[in-house]
């Protein structure tokens, strides 16, 4: 990438004009790769007594290949005379009102499922807790969720400082770092089942919380 301003001049100058997308409307933000274009491109061979069916017919295959684009251009073009498409909406579809009202629903049930479990900003104290599963999260773990992103941002300044830039290979092992997330402070219990063993974790699984819960505490049987 460092060479390609000197090897490629021309592929430079196209992505530093930013044309790394392609827009098939007048409609905003809904630009595509140029990937994604092409299967839009073989989605029209995609149809009825189409490319579906024909694998095993080498001659159905070339005529259908040659033939289909050519009709789709000319299909287009018929369209484009009576200004079929003059009506067609100019604005993005989730701004439409359907899609605001669908997405007002959506959080308002949202809302509902955290508000059902608790509502986390009024829990009295200051220890930090799964919303799911409502248990705390140990002392000991807490730096490590809180600075998530802090340890994040790092190892990515790490990875480009020693593999773009240093002399470690692209291809080089990567270790893995074990950062405590919320999961890891769940209770682990191992239950017997004939000759094998289960291993439970306490997780939004009620089976399971409730089998860590008859095995740690001796009041319930």
């Amino acid at each position: 990438m460092h060479d390609l301003r000197i090897n490629h001049p021309q592929t430079w100058e196209e992505l530093h004009a930013g044309n790394i997308s392609v827009t098939k409307s007048v409609i905003p933000f809904v630009s595509v790769g140029a990937d994604h274009t092409c299967e839009h491109l073989n989605k029209l061979m995609k149809i009825r007594s189409g490319i579906i069916g024909i694998s095993n017919n080498a001659n159905a295959r070339q005529r259908f290949f040659m033939v289909t684009p050519e009709l789709s251009r000319l299909s287009k073009e018929f369209k484009s005379q009576f200004d079929m498409e003059a009506d067609r909406s100019t604005e993005h579809h989730e701004l439409g009102p359907s899609a605001v009202k669908r997405a007002h629903g959506t959080i308002d049930k949202i809302k509902a499922a955290i508000l059902s479990h608790g509502n986390p900003f009024t829990t009295e104290g200051d220890k930090l807790y799964n919303v799911i599963t409502l248990a705390y999260i140990p002392d000991e773990y807490v730096p490590q969720i809180l600075n998530a992103d802090v340890t994040g941002q790092k190892l990515y300044e790490d990875y480009v400082s020693e593999r773009i830039n240093g002399d470690v290979s692209l291809w080089a092992p990567v270790k893995k770092v074990n950062n405590k997330m919320f999961l890891s402070g769940n209770k682990k219990i191992t239950v017997k089942l004939r000759d094998n063993t289960v291993d439970l974790k306490e997780t939004k699984d009620l089976f399971a919380r409730l089998m860590v819960l008859a095995r740690s505490n001796r009041d319930i049987n």
